[in-house]
């Protein structure tokens, strides 16, 4: 397995679950998330991890350029 698979980026892991994301989602924060793991931490806690900001479900956007990023990554 080439190096880079065994220490991604960490701009390419979740916050909260600290695994290589599958399904990034950006919110209001301006943080990207693994989808599962924001929506979960939102309906418990209402407020960002990171910075504590007001976040909700209806703002999470697809992180498309983080999803390229691990195509990429994952195809070399």
């Amino acid at each position: 397995m080439n190096d880079k698979m065994n220490n991604p980026d960490d701009s390419l892991r979740c916050p909260i679950t600290l695994e290589l994301f599958s399904d990034p989602v950006l919110a209001q924060d301006g943080h990207t998330y693994e989808r599962e793991a924001i929506v979960e931490w939102i309906e418990k806690n209402g407020r960002s991890p990171i910075t504590d900001q007001q976040l909700s479900l209806e703002h999470l956007y697809p992180n498309y350029a983080a999803k390229k990023q691990l195509i990429i990554l994952k195809s070399h």
